[in-house]
């Protein structure tokens, strides 16, 4: 009768509804994996002269090189941990990963005021390590992929994902093209001459900050939470008990030649 016709209409509505709202998730997430490798790629051409002014030498530029990435492959599983322990809820562990990485950038911005030497250099190394305490947490974007897209729809949405990553690696550096003359001071307060030299070397910080904004207010609004997790998964195959992997597993991963290699060349060569 008419009130299962309604009861259709309003299913069959609600679910476009739903789908509207994951695909616009999913644009979300897609500009998080740009902008994540955008913040890198950006920094790393100027970093080694940024470290250089501030009195630094090519071995502490190595170290702040590689911190954001050290700290970031620590602080992963913390963030896994969060969304596992809170129903499958992504808002607060984005707004923590990116008002981290707000705080980092300005740290790394502001270096440029401190004595040259330790303070200046320890100022840089410290905005790059909670940057990548930030950074940490983007990789959510994949496993809000398993938990909200149907399973035969993954492939080709983590395929989409990771082209945008190509993508963000790709735009970094020519926005650093873009402020590869910049000249400028940023005032903070007139009255107590507050000045913030704004050069070549830390101008990347500020396009890093702008968009942990951007993404922060983006997430808030349009970023759309999967149901809530029940040990129970629609998109999954196979109905066997969830399986825990314990430390000798991690172990057997972390020191697989597919994965020890690349992190030997990223934190040792």
């Amino acid at each position: 009768g008419w009130w299962g016709h309604y009861q259709l209409t309003y299913s069959q509505r609600n679910q476009a509804t739903m789908e509207r709202s994951l695909v616009l998730s999913i644009v979300i997430l897609a500009l998080i994996n740009i902008f994540d490798s955008v913040s890198n790629s950006v920094v790393g051409p100027s970093l080694i002269f940024y470290v250089t002014e501030m009195g630094g030498t090519k071995e502490q530029y190595g170290l702040i090189m590689s911190i954001s990435f050290l700290v970031g492959m620590v602080m992963m599983p913390v963030y896994g941990a969060w969304v596992d322990s809170n129903g499958n809820r992504y808002h607060a562990p984005y707004a923590a990963c990116f008002c981290l990485g707000l705080l980092g950038s300005v740290v790394y911005v502001l270096a440029v005021v401190c004595p040259r030497g330790t303070v200046g250099v320890a100022m840089i190394f410290m905005g790059r390590l909670i940057t990548g305490m930030g950074v940490a947490g983007r990789t959510l974007a994949y496993s809000y992929v398993a938990t909200a897209v149907p399973f035969d729809q993954q492939r080709t949405t983590l395929t989409i994902m990771s082209m945008t990553r190509t993508f963000g690696m790709l735009l970094g550096p020519l926005l650093n093209l873009l402020v590869a003359r910049v000249d400028s001071e940023l005032i903070l307060s007139r009255h107590l001459g507050w000045r913030v030299p704004v050069n070549p070397n830390n101008a990347p910080g500020l396009i890093v900050a702008a968009s942990e904004v951007a993404l922060l207010v983006a997430t808030y609004f349009f970023l759309v939470d999967p149901p809530s997790s029940s040990g129970k998964s629609g998109t999954r195959r196979g109905s066997g008990p969830p399986v825990r992997a314990g430390l000798g597993d991690i172990w057997n991963a972390a020191t697989h030649f597919d994965l020890a290699l690349p992190m030997a060349n990223m934190f040792v060569v």
